[in-house]
C-alpha cells in the first residue's frame, strides 16, 4: 500500500511538471528594427508571444492573419520591457515589428 501511495504521489508531481512545461517554440526573432516575420502556423488553442525590448523607444508587435487583416496589437510599451500577449485562436499569422529599438521576441503554442 505504501508503495501506491509512493508511486500516486510521483506520478502526480510528474504530471504537473509536464503540465507546466507544455510550450513549444514555434518561431522567434532578434533584430532593431521595422519588420514582417515570415507566416507561422498555429495548430494549438492557446498561444502566446512573448518579447525582451531594450532601448528608449517605442516597441509595437501587429499580428494579421494570413489574409492580411489585423487581427490584435500584442505590444505597444515604450523603453526596456519585457512580457507576453496572450492569444486564442488557431490559424496562420504573421507578426509586424514597429520599432527602432533591439528586440527579441517569441511565439510558443500550447499543448
Amino acid at each position: 500500500m505504501k508503495k501506491a501511495i509512493i508511486f500516486l504521489i510521483m506520478f502526480l508531481i510528474l504530471s504537473i511538471a509536464v503540465q507546466a512545461s507544455n510550450w513549444l517554440e514555434v518561431a522567434s526573432w532578434n533584430g532593431s528594427s521595422i519588420k514582417n516575420t515570415e507566416q507561422f502556423t498555429i495548430k494549438a488553442p492557446q498561444w502566446r508571444i512573448s518579447w525582451n525590448t531594450t532601448g528608449d523607444g517605442i516597441f509595437q508587435i501587429y499580428v494579421f492573419n494570413a489574409s492580411g487583416n489585423l487581427v490584435s496589437v500584442a505590444a505597444n510599451v515604450q523603453g526596456n520591457n519585457q512580457d507576453a500577449s496572450m492569444m486564442y485562436t488557431k490559424g496562420t499569422f504573421y507578426l509586424q515589428f514597429n520599432t527602432t529599438q533591439s528586440y527579441s521576441v517569441k511565439v510558443e503554442q500550447k499543448f
